[in-house]
């Protein structure tokens, strides 16, 4: 790639959001306990927060047990309720959902929304141009023509009238003005059957319509005489869902035809929300052709003391044991999808869903599995076609204080859940086993961890996944079985946002050169790639951005320095020998070949990227020195967390730790005199010198050896010039 390629598509990320999902949205899910007064919240973190007191919104909750879902809307006000599974008009619920708020809603005790025990799916919806709009008017009987807000033409339209026992109407872009769909599962009229296709309205002059047989446009949306959407008199509720096709939309409201096993539906984001339906189908739950409109969701919010176990399925993994992990098994382990239009509970184990990837989401597909391993037909029947609704991932903002991206907590056997608290909902973990002289080190993510299971890796000790049980992401930290070893564990928690760092997973296609959307929104300094499989073990192949300078002539002009390499793996060295990556990262993709096992066809693979961000995060590199030297990382305050490897060092062998992944960070004791820390290869006590200080901008490499004589012994910095040392670090 030529310079100049690579500078228009750097320039290309200059185009950053300036409006953000998680001000807008947000979906989560909560334990009943039937309390009254309780306030559910509806922040997304970092000061984002989806106001729903002095906004114009929706709340839409689902009982993961049966009974139907209940929408409540800041026009009629709290205590009105509809239901999205019937036609029953609106009504009055006293100790339902009692109040909107600046930072949630406020729920009573009833059992619908608040029933103990029950766990409850939320969605929260207020206003936004290309987005979203709510709003009422009083219809007329007449065929006749409503302005709307949205500033774009609606993908799916929701209609309710709120007086009359009347079925909800639900219009879709990929259906068109032509065709209605009556949402609610059994239809208010027997006649209108269970789980209704889209079905072809009237024409011809003076028919009876619902839209008229006109398409909405960017200001206005036309309806017909029909009592369900435009009652003589009545309140008709409108829900306008936005078709966004911008670099930075929020949404996209589109078409998949199924059938075809390991299709990728590419939306250009990563979703956290998906509302989708067999358009063909009038099947009920467990036929092929259900028809049902199902919620597939990805999002960070979850209960604090119960599994975050409402997702899309994580990849599929034959793990350390021989068995076939995480949703694919189509019994245990599948994703959670929940029945909106009926009153069905969620629907965990049983069907194995989607995949969400970077930019999109995949039908599940490997060569060799069973069936019941793939898709389930409900979703990617062949011959049918599904319309969809898909809202992207928060956050979409960078972060604006550095407590909200670092934590660390040093593990006391709390009792309370999660048994390593942070200031946020963290998306990875690096922790200790235990602090004996043999303890390992393990890489959590949340990105392939579900419902109290997840897969990882062991630093010291494995090159490949293995399972790890309980490992849990919550509201406000992380929990891992391996923190109740009756040992005190050292846990680093991260929290991924643009710019910073970006977890996520690709399918190996065996080629020379496979573009990877890694989603970061800019160009990754660092890149840590690993196997989700037992039987090729790649370790964790790191990328660096500076791993070829050197200082040494012969590396610092090798042509293409991008295929250096190294592991987080046993002291295996930085080489370019047997190159892993076929090309410099740039804003969209990473670029990978066969080299170390990381782009085997069909196979899978776990990833993560890091950016330098102002005042957050640093990748960076500095060479050895006789003096100390201040490593400025831009901060305006000390590193909390930094990352060392020895990238070239010729005498290696002559120091245990020489080539070892080196962490520091302030809770282990990263301040002046004697500091502690450990090698993240593990297998070893904690290790200590005065190798780090702290320092205003970053952190201070204290000097080693002697011009003539460089200090073996200084893992950090051994004083010679010709070595060289990469960092990660979080302030």
């Amino acid at each position: 790639m030529s310079k100049i390629t690579r500078k228009i598509i750097a320039q290309s990320g200059t185009n950053l959001p300036k409006e953000f999902i998680e001000d807008y949205f947000v979906a989560g899910t909560y334990q009943g306990d039937g309390s009254t007064g309780r306030l559910i919240p509806t922040d997304n973190g970092d000061g984002h927060v989806v106001d729903l007191q002095n906004n114009t919104g929706i709340v839409w909750i689902k009982s993961s047990y049966v009974g139907g879902a209940q929408m409540y809307n800041t026009i009629s006000g709290a205590t009105k309720v509809v239901g999205t599974d019937s036609g029953s008009n609106e009504v009055g619920i006293n100790d339902s959902l009692t109040a909107f708020n600046t930072t949630g809603f406020t729920i009573g005790s009833n059992t619908s929304i608040n029933d103990s025990g029950r766990m409850y799916y939320y969605y929260a919806f207020i206003n936004k141009p290309k987005f979203f709009q709510v709003f009422t008017f009083t219809g007329n009987g007449t065929d006749r023509v409503i302005d709307h807000n949205l500033q774009c033409q609606p993908g799916m339209m929701m209609f309710k009238n709120l007086d009359d026992i009347a079925d909800w109407v639900c219009y879709h872009r990929s259906a068109g003005a032509t065709k209605y769909q009556f949402f609610n599962l059994s239809g208010a009229n027997p006649s209108n059957g269970v789980n209704a296709t889209f079905q072809t309205d009237a024409s011809g002059p003076g028919a009876n319509t619902y839209f008229s047989n006109t398409e909405p446009t960017h200001t206005q949306f036309t309806v017909g005489n029909k009592n369900e959407i435009n009652g003589s008199g009545d309140t008709i509720l409108a829900l306008l869902f936005a078709h966004d096709e911008s670099k930075n939309g929020f949404i996209k409201c589109d078409t998949y035809a199924g059938g075809t096993d390991g299709q990728q539906i590419t939306l250009g984001w990563e979703p956290q929300f998906i509302l989708n339906k067999n358009m063909d189908g009038d099947g009920t739950l467990y036929e092929d052709d259900d028809s049902s409109w199902y919620i597939h969701g990805n999002p960070n919010t979850g209960p604090d003391g119960a599994y975050n176990n409402y997702r899309m399925n994580i990849p599929y993994s034959i793990n350390v044991y021989g068995t076939i992990n995480s949703g694919t098994s189509g019994s245990g382990g599948a994703g959670t999808f929940v029945n909106v239009d009926g009153n069905n509970g969620s629907v965990p184990g049983n069907r194995v869903t989607m995949h969400v990837m970077p930019n999109g989401f995949r039908m599940v597909d490997y060569p060799g599995i069973a069936t019941a391993n793939k898709t389930h037909v409900t979703f990617n029947k062949s011959g049918a076609n599904y319309a969809y609704m898909a809202i992207r991932k928060q956050p979409m903002a960078t972060p604006t204080t550095n407590t909200e991206v670092y934590d660390h907590f040093l593990g006391d056997q709390r009792a309370n859940n999660p048994r390593s608290p942070a200031g946020f909902a963290p998306d990875m973990a690096i922790y200790s086993e235990n602090q004996t002289s043999s303890r390992d080190f393990r890489l959590s993510r949340r990105a392939f961890t579900g419902s109290g299971e997840g897969i990882g890796l062991d630093f010291g000790n494995q090159d490949k996944p293995i399972s790890h049980s309980n490992d849990d992401y919550f509201t406000n930290g992380f929990f891992s079985s391996y923190l109740l070893n009756g040992y005190s564990n050292y846990v680093n928690m991260f929290r991924e946002f643009p710019r910073v760092m970006k977890s996520g997973y690709y399918y190996g296609d065996g080629s020379s050169s496979l573009a990877v959307p890694h989603g970061l929104e800019a160009i990754p300094e660092m890149i840590w790639c690993n196997t989700f499989e037992s039987s090729t073990q790649s370790g964790i192949v790191v990328y660096h951005k500076d791993a070829h300078r050197t200082q040494n002539a012969d590396f610092y002009n090798y042509e293409k320095s991008y295929q250096w390499y190294g592991k987080i793996y046993h002291n295996y060295p930085f080489s370019f020998s047997n190159y892993p990556w076929a090309d410099w990262p740039d804003i969209n993709n990473f670029y990978v070949q066969g080299g170390q096992n990381i782009n085997i066809a069909n196979q899978i693979y776990n990833y993560t990227c890091f950016a330098t961000f102002p005042n957050i995060s640093k990748v960076g590199i500095y060479y050895g020195s006789t003096s100390d030297q201040t490593i400025d990382c831009g901060f305006s305050s000390t590193a909390r967390f930094v990352l060392i490897k020895n990238i070239n060092n010729d005498h290696a062998s002559s120091s245990q730790y020489r080539q070892d992944w080196l962490i520091f960070d302030t809770l282990r004791g990263l301040s002046s005199g004697s500091d502690s820390y450990d090698s993240l290869d593990g297998n070893s006590s904690m290790l200590s010198s005065d190798a780090l200080d702290q320092h205003s901008t970053g952190f201070i490499v204290k000097g080693g050896g002697t011009a003539s004589e460089p200090d073996q012994t200084n893992d950090m910095n051994d004083g010679s010039s010709l070595s060289a040392y990469m960092f990660l670090a979080f302030r």
